[in-house]
């Protein structure tokens, strides 16, 4: 079992040898508050400025005879940082990532070093290129793409477009925690992502894409487009892309990728190669979603009483944070019901039938006068 915030808080304060009084005059942050979260009664203040500064002060006063102190409970297996930014981000992710998440990056970052370790002839790499097979390898070189945009101190723009199968992130629910995780962290850092959504997917696997990209949606830091065309079901293609730092680019056929090949290029005439194919591709396009932001709520009432029109042919499914509302002539309606509030809409017809089709399964989706209460309740989110 993962340690509290209080004792993980408790332990940086030891560390570095600091009282509640000595933390209180650095951070301008009344000490009997300090003195709450070590005991457990408060919680670690999520906002800025507090989140940086304490991360900054610990990482400033954190004397070198205790180092391994610190990587040992905090980057086992890593070396601290010599560069106090660094060190700063490796205490807020310590302070403030789920402890799960955090030691499964860990645990694939020690897995990817022992097996660059072993003789092994079925990759092959050099200093801009490496070759990666099958869906275990999509992972380890998505997640070593991720890790050079969040090394490097510049935010980066990601053009991520796949119509393969996605196998090789749902089969993993470790893995997809940690992908999403670390994209989070890197539109922290003032990164944006442009992703080109396939929209020939059959319903469960069109409500997965949807799910699993939810929370970074809400965020307002993605901009979602499809193709609009029927395209062949022979030739499948994959490209992220972040100029001019990276990119994967990996094909198969008829979904088969088993052993397909996954390139991970890190040359820049190579990735602003790619990235030319990539903005080719989207300007034949079209945006997926409207995006209904906090702070705007009152456009979210008439699309919700769109739904309510629609009687009983509107189906309402409450998942985790959030309601799903569809209807085949209306569209979807994605709202998230926790602070902080906002929605995303989407008309396209073919994802708004396989998304209907997911729903109608669901045992525990709304229908009727409860669908409509559901809506009514929902109008009145706080704005």
């Amino acid at each position: 079992m993962g340690k509290s915030d209080a004792e993980k808080f408790n332990f940086l304060m030891e560390l570095t040898n600091t009282s509640n009084a000595t933390l209180s005059r650095v951070l301008s942050f009344d000490a009997s508050y300090i003195s709450r979260i070590r005991s457990g009664k408060r919680s670690l203040p999520s906002k800025h400025p507090f989140t940086a500064n304490v991360s900054s002060y610990f990482a400033r006063n954190l004397k070198e005879n205790y180092k391994a102190a610190a990587v040992s409970e905090i980057c086992p297996g890593q070396t601290w940082p010599e560069d106090t930014d660094e060190a700063a981000t490796l205490i807020y992710e310590y302070l403030y990532a789920k402890d799960d998440i955090k030691s499964l990056i860990n645990h694939m970052a020690a897995s990817i070093a022992q097996n660059d370790n072993k003789d092994d002839t079925a990759s092959f790499s050099s200093s801009e290129r490496a070759f990666y097979y099958g869906n275990q390898g999509k992972r380890e070189s998505v997640y070593r793409f991720l890790k050079i945009l969040i090394d490097n101190d510049e935010p980066a723009d990601l053009l991520l477009c796949s119509d393969e199968p996605m196998d090789w992130l749902y089969e993993d629910d470790a893995f997809a925690a940690a992908w999403s995780h670390l994209l989070i962290l890197l539109l922290k850092k003032g990164s944006r992502i442009r992703i080109i959504h396939s929209i020939s997917r059959d319903a469960n696997e069109m409500w997965e894409a949807v799910r699993k990209w939810m929370p970074l949606y809400f965020s307002g830091c993605v901009e979602s487009w499809y193709y609009p065309k029927i395209r062949d079901d022979v030739y499948h293609r994959t490209l992220f892309i972040a100029s001019p730092y990276a990119a994967i680019v990996s094909s198969s056929v008829q979904g088969q990728t088993g052993e397909s090949l996954n390139l991970l290029l890190q040359n820049a005439d190579a990735v602003r190669a790619l990235e030319n194919e990539y903005t080719a591709y989207r300007s034949l396009c079209r945006p997926l979603m409207d995006m209904v932001r906090p702070g705007s709520l009152k456009d979210l009432k008439p699309l919700i009483n769109a739904f309510v029109k629609a009687g009983d042919d509107a189906l309402v499914l409450p998942v985790k944070e959030a309601s799903v509302c569809v209807n085949e002539n209306t569209g979807v309606l994605v709202i998230r019901t926790e602070e902080p509030f906002a929605a995303i809409s989407m008309k396209e017809p073919r994802i708004v039938a396989a998304i209907h089709s997911w729903a109608a399964s669901e045992q525990n989706v709304l229908r009727g006068t409860a669908a409509a209460d559901h809506l009514t309740s929902l109008i009145h989110l706080p704005s």
